[in-house]
């Protein structure tokens, strides 16, 4: 397992990453109703951006996910969804990842600086 520097912009990252999931999970019946009618050759795109709004959802042919994504790695988080899903799948992902988030910011914050 890598261990990973103490630095001012991790812990920055980590925190904002948790708060980017929960804008996500304040729009989950957004994203659920877009997931709901799309074909299966076809996934769901959301956005947060940077400034912590939502920015959005759009459905992206499989073929161009990788390009779509790309894009967005700039404008904030992206986050990627699977026709079908649920506000329920949305919430438990979004609580997963401000878990992760949260707890990955506690162990920088407890990791001495080099």
């Amino acid at each position: 397992m890598a261990l990973h520097r103490r630095s001012p912009s991790a812990l920055t990252r980590a925190v904002a990453s948790a708060r980017a999931a929960s804008i996500l999970e304040a729009n989950r019946e957004a994203v659920s109703a877009a997931c709901a009618s799309t074909s299966d050759d076809e996934a769901f795109v959301a956005v947060v951006r940077g400034d912590f709004r939502f920015g959005g959802i759009w459905p992206t042919p499989r073929t161009e996910l990788e390009a779509v994504v790309s894009g967005f790695e700039d404008i904030g988080w992206c986050y990627v969804f699977e026709p079908g899903t649920t506000a329920e799948d949305v919430s438990k992902r979004c609580q997963s990842m401000q878990r992760l988030a949260t707890k990955r910011a506690g162990l920088l914050l407890a990791r001495p600086r080099r």
